[in-house]
């Protein structure tokens, strides 16, 4: 019998500091440990200037066309 799947998905306000990470993170163990499978979303973590923040990494990839920026 296959595991079920839960898909999860966190805004980028929920990943926005440690304290919301690691929130997310213990999210995540208790579905794995309730024996499903999980597949997380996560969005990008704040805007423009912080590292991780979608702004800021479209302007690592400036050439790249619309799919590229998709992926």
């Amino acid at each position: 019998m296959e595991k079920p799947i839960v898909v999860l998905k966190f805004g980028g306000t929920s990943v926005a500091d440690q304290a919301g990470r690691s929130a997310v993170i213990r999210h995540i163990c208790a579905v794995k440990n309730s024996g499903r499978d999980a597949v997380a979303v996560v969005s990008a973590m704040g805007r423009l200037g912080k590292p991780y923040a979608t702004d800021t990494l479209l302007t690592l990839a400036p050439d790249a066309d619309a799919r590229a920026r998709d992926l």
